[in-house]
């Protein structure tokens, strides 16, 4: 907090702990009440108010702060030294008014725990990003992700396809590398992405052409039995197809997975990074029944193959009609 502070009034970033702050070791050998026991500016007469302290700071006249940690140390309760060293300063100081022993011994003990603080600080990223401005961690996760490069940061934020957050991607980093990519877990990615239920069917069956090079016709080529002969201009596959059944939806949400939606787009960038090129996808959008209407003439509702209804009343069940190809 004091180093935000600092910082805040325009300190520079770098070396604000040994220039400006000092740890004392503390001569109490009663109960913390905190691990902070003391906390004061030198020269001591400036007065221990935050607009004190920042007109100092402006004005050059703030020397350091002087912190007494109570967790920490040679002396106190918790210090490491026995007790009686604890005891014999604390009566020397008090009888002979002479703080030059316990600064003594200050010497050694304030770059042990100016390190320990910066150890401490290191692996709060949080409190990295509050003071720097800066996420040093995100970065980091990018390039598990496979977009770590500087030339890709902000590369699906800005793009047409659909946007996507670098902290987004960050925070699937490990499911996004994950191989091979599961099912379930690109089910459960895609529905904590978007907030909305994802079921991934796998082994969609479909029928793809033969090219006419490799198909089988007798007395040219591809005719030898457990080789290359087929039988037929296409075949049917399973390896190749994932459905994706998005839903039940509302209204908006419907809209925006329909192809060109803003979802739909941003859909294709995820499952570009997640399989890239290797699978085809079908989306099959479910509609909630109470949104379910009646085709009018008027109004912007009753297009074709998408959310044309001719229905009477309110519906019982939601609709599963719309289903569209999504190629990565």
């Amino acid at each position: 907090m004091l180093e935000l502070w600092l910082r805040r009034r325009g300190k520079p970033s770098g070396g604000l702990v040994p220039q400006l702050l000092r740890f004392q070791n503390s001569l109490s050998l009663g109960f913390p009440a905190s691990q902070v026991e003391a906390i004061h500016a030198e020269p001591r007469d400036i007065a221990p108010k935050a607009a004190s302290l920042a007109t100092a700071l402006e004005d050059g006249a703030l020397r350091y702060v002087r912190l007494t940690p109570s967790f920490m140390g040679l002396l106190g309760g918790n210090g490491v030294l026995p007790l009686h060293y604890t005891e014999r300063l604390a009566e020397h100081q008090w009888q002979e008014k002479d703080e030059g022993a316990r600064a003594f011994l200050d010497t050694f003990s304030n770059r042990s725990l100016a390190l320990f603080y910066e150890a401490w600080r290191k692996y709060r990223l949080a409190l990295q990003y509050q003071l720097d401005g800066q996420d040093a961690f995100l970065p980091l996760l990018l390039s598990l992700a496979g977009l770590g490069d500087h030339s890709l940061r902000r590369r699906l934020a800005g793009s047409e396809d659909g946007a996507v957050l670098d902290e987004s991607i960050a925070y699937f980093a490990a499911s996004v590398r994950h191989r091979p990519t599961s099912s379930v877990q690109l089910a459960r990615v895609l529905s904590e992405y978007f907030g909305q239920p994802v079921v991934a069917e796998q082994f969609v069956g479909c029928w793809y052409d033969v090219p006419l090079a490799q198909q089988t016709i007798l007395g040219r080529g591809n005719a030898v039995l457990g080789v290359g002969a087929i039988a037929g201009a296409r075949v049917w596959q399973r390896d190749l197809r994932l459905r994706l059944v998005v839903g039940p939806l509302d209204r908006p949400g419907f809209n925006n997975f329909l192809p060109g939606g803003l979802a739909a787009r941003a859909l294709r960038s995820m499952l570009a990074m997640f399989t890239g090129l290797s699978l085809e996808y079908e989306v099959e959008l479910v509609l909630l029944a109470a949104d379910v209407r009646n085709v009018r003439l008027e109004g912007d509702e009753g297009r074709l193959g998408w959310d044309a209804y001719l229905v009477e009343g309110l519906q019982a069940e939601d609709r599963r009609d719309v289903r569209y190809e999504l190629n990565p």
